[in-house]
């Protein structure tokens, strides 16, 4: 089983403290893949609660039984359509990948 994590830090304006919206826009982009990219197993999406400056401000936690099915579900269009999106609203990124 691959563990596929990543972290966001969205893109601040001025004033703004934490960007709930954007927060919450990404959440449900991301929880509407359920059920349409069937390489992923498991799939969980979280908000920072911390808001210091050291926290990423979304999460996502998902699994997948292969790298292979890893690599489908990144090159799948719908998950493009969300890279696409969430650079628009990001500042920095990091992920990781690791068998369990």
């Amino acid at each position: 089983m691959i563990k596929h994590i990543v972290m966001w830090r969205l893109a601040r304006e001025p004033g703004d403290i934490y960007p709930e919206k954007r927060a919450h826009e990404m959440q449900t982009r991301l929880t509407a893949l359920r059920g349409k990219i069937p390489e992923i197993q498991n799939f969980e999406v979280g908000l920072d609660i911390n808001r210091t400056d050291r926290a990423f401000d979304v999460v996502l936690v998902s699994s997948f039984a292969s790298r292979d099915d890893l690599a489908a579900y990144s090159r799948h269009p719908l998950h493009q359509e969300l890279v696409e999106f969430f650079r628009g609203i990001t500042s920095e990124v990091r992920v990781v990948d690791y068998e369990v």
